[in-house]
């Protein structure tokens, strides 16, 4: 908390219940008097159930997550996000596709942000990371190309 922003007790919570009992795809959080707390919570239904694996629908759904995250076409304001990313991974010497679910932990600060958010949002990274526990993937993101699909793959795999 070096940066006197203290972690809201919904983050946790929310984090829970998209890693436990899979009720959300992602939660995105904002800074806020200063706090973390929860902005978005994308709620997993059965489309998202039917189709978990399926590269070309969690593309899509993917998409939707980055248009959130940017928070509109300016994409100005940094955010912090827990993403359900579920992936076929397949190793050498796998005689077929392993079906893994990694949860990401974004730290969004869009290279057009100001200083002063990108600040606050870089020291209180560390906190925000203790309060939602081990086991989780760190993807650093300032521009799009870090937020596509094909970079959250690589991300996942590579733990």
């Amino acid at each position: 908390m070096a940066s006197g922003v203290s972690v809201a007790a919904e983050v946790v919570t929310a984090l829970q219940d998209l890693k436990i009992r899979h009720k959300y795809k992602y939660v995105i959080y904002h800074i806020a008097d200063g706090e973390v707390r929860s902005e978005t919570k994308d709620d997993i239904n059965s489309d998202d159930k039917n189709n978990e694996y399926n590269t070309e629908y969690q593309k899509q759904r993917h998409s939707a997550f980055v248009e959130q995250l940017k928070g509109g076409e300016e994409a100005t304001t940094c955010r912090y996000a827990v993403y359900d990313f579920s992936i076929l991974d397949q190793k050498e010497g796998d005689t077929a596709p392993r079906k893994t679910n990694k949860i990401l932990f974004i730290v969004w600060c869009p290279d057009n942000a100001t200083v002063k958010n990108k600040m606050l949002y870089a020291s209180s990274k560390d906190a925000v990371k203790k309060a939602l526990g081990s086991g989780i993937t760190e993807v650093q993101a300032t521009d799009l190309s870090e937020l596509s699909f094909e970079y959250f793959w690589e991300k996942a795999q590579s733990k």
